[in-house]
């Protein structure tokens, strides 16, 4: 299998790829004739640098056997109580900041509340951009926070809650 094909079968394998049908292409982010949907996992205690930054982030607890695709998207988050939030979720190493781990973090749009341990499904609804590495913090604040107004106005127009 060439290295295309085993991440694939990876995704596959943990439950965040399965084919498109057109009714869900509309909710999927592409990848090929594969579709990434969603991803769920506990919040847990992150290192805090999104939120003196002014992006505070739910950390999501990935499962080792999954491979998401890199990159930054607009997304609907749903509680466990069942409402349901606008975000801008990274899932990546963090290169900028010199992560090992590859994470699953969200940043909830206009949201406030404290949600560790709590359990989220994020809904992927576009891909806004890869994963970067920035020559500055200052750089990587700017661009999250237009990746934040993207992520915003497509949300609202596209996915109105």
């Amino acid at each position: 299998l060439t290295p295309a094909q085993q991440a694939l079968l990876v995704l596959l394998a943990g439950g965040l790829l399965r084919p498109s049908t057109v009714p869900e292409r509309e909710a999927c982010v592409g990848f090929g004739a594969w579709w990434v949907c969603s991803g769920s996992g506990r919040v847990g205690q992150g290192d805090q640098r999104g939120r003196t930054w002014g992006f505070p982030t739910a950390n999501v607890a990935l499962p080792q056997n999954n491979v998401p695709v890199r990159g930054v998207y607009a997304v609907t988050v749903k509680r466990s109580g069942g409402k349901t939030i606008h975000g801008v979720a990274n899932i990546g190493f963090r290169p900028t900041v010199g992560g090992e781990k590859l994470l699953l973090e969200v940043h909830l749009l206009d949201f406030e509340q404290d949600i560790y341990s709590e359990r989220l499904l994020v809904e992927f609804r576009r891909r806004i951009r890869g994963e970067v590495r920035f020559d500055s913090f200052d750089a990587l604040k700017a661009q999250i926070a237009e990746d934040v107004v993207d992520a915003r106005r497509w949300l609202l127009e596209e996915h109105p809650l």
